[in-house]
């Protein structure tokens, strides 16, 4: 699973969208990495529809991760290659990413600064919330999981 925030500024008290994702993919494709990339693309649909929706032509957003290799992955030119890990997210970032009339700039935020004892900033504290959330929603998940179809 994954969850994501979108926050038009770092004011206290501004309102967030909020949402929480499931990792979709076979047991042997779920990582950290694949978790990352779809907070990744669950902010970049929320941002595709606010743009459609409100008709806008310019502006930016910065996506903030603490994955190094989906951060990379996402805010890369290199040609994709079928075989590679999470091919098919990465595809579909890249795509909305391109056809998107607003830039979009990603920036790597240290990950589980709260459980090493080191002082957080807005960026640290928002990581570690959306972290909760996703754990959050997968034990939702898991508990209304469907029952195995019996023959």
């Amino acid at each position: 699973s994954s969850a994501f925030i979108i926050a038009p500024s770092k004011d206290k008290g501004v309102e967030l969208l909020e949402g929480a994702n499931f990792v979709t993919g076979a047991r042997v494709e779920q990582s950290a990495y694949r978790s990352e990339l779809a907070g990744v693309l669950g902010v970049l649909t929320c941002v595709e529809a606010l743009v459609k929706f409100y008709n806008l032509a310019d502006g930016s957003i910065t996506i903030a991760l603490d994955g190094d290799s989906a951060l990379n992955q996402s805010n890369s030119e290199w040609p994709l290659s079928i075989d590679q890990p999470s091919f098919d997210y990465i595809q579909v970032i890249r795509t909305i990413i391109k056809k998107l009339p607003i830039s979009v700039q990603f920036h790597w935020v240290e990950g589980h600064q709260r459980e090493k004892g080191l002082s957080m900033d807005w960026w640290a504290y928002k990581n570690d919330y959306v972290d909760g959330k996703a754990k959050a929603f997968l034990s939702q998940c898991l508990r209304h999981s469907p029952v195995p179809h019996r023959q």
